[in-house]
């Protein structure tokens, strides 16, 4: 079982370094194992495995020619958000393993209520560092990176969200909703910030 996801985890690190030389392999290898863990289990409306969305959000990222620590935080931008129970290790790994500079570029797209971090269990230590960390955001391009890679990530799914019965026609929709007031906006700043020819 280990075996093969490590086999898992080295064809992520090889896809991403094929299109972005430049990425920290360990530091990859890392947060591709940490995102399996968080989200180990789920499956997205499509029926297809969750970990395939924050897998293609990091390819995206890597393609962007974004730093390493960028497609970490992309490879884990909802990690702590949707770990449900397993939050505060989730939360612990990720500042063990990534540093705290892709903590805190996942707290920049987390959207988690203060009174849930109160109850996550967190020690003194991290609970402060979360809540710092959530409350002061700051303007970044590479978290407008991550919600970039995100909102692509997310419209590159409708098509397999299939209409009938209990159709998923609203997350369809909200998808396309968010991609015009989350991802325009920062995809707009992203191109202010590096201009029309990347550079």
């Amino acid at each position: 079982r280990q075996d093969s996801l490590d086999i898992l985890f080295e064809e992520v690190v090889g896809e991403y370094t094929k299109v972005n030389r430049s990425i920290d392999s360990k530091l990859i290898s890392e947060a591709a194992e940490i995102s399996y863990e968080a989200h180990k289990g789920y499956k997205r409306k499509s029926g297809l495995p969750y970990i395939i969305h924050p897998y293609q959000v990091g390819y995206i990222l890597a393609l962007m020619g974004t730093d390493s620590e960028t497609v970490a935080a992309g490879l884990n931008h909802d990690a702590i958000e949707k770990s449900g129970t397993k939050r505060k290790d989730i939360t612990k790994m990720i500042m063990e393993s990534l540093g705290d500079v892709v903590l805190e570029l996942v707290l920049g797209v987390t959207i988690i209520p203060e009174d849930e971090i109160y109850l996550t269990g967190y020690d003194v230590g991290t609970q402060d560092k979360v809540l710092k960390m959530m409350k002061t955001k700051k303007p970044d391009v590479r978290i407008d990176a991550i919600n970039v890679a995100d909102g692509i990530s997310n419209l590159l799914s409708i098509d397999g969200l299939r209409a009938g019965q209990n159709n998923f026609v609203d997350t369809r929709l909200k998808s396309l909703h968010n991609s015009k007031i989350y991802v325009r906006p920062a995809a707009l700043r992203l191109d202010n910030a590096f201009g029309s020819d990347g550079n």
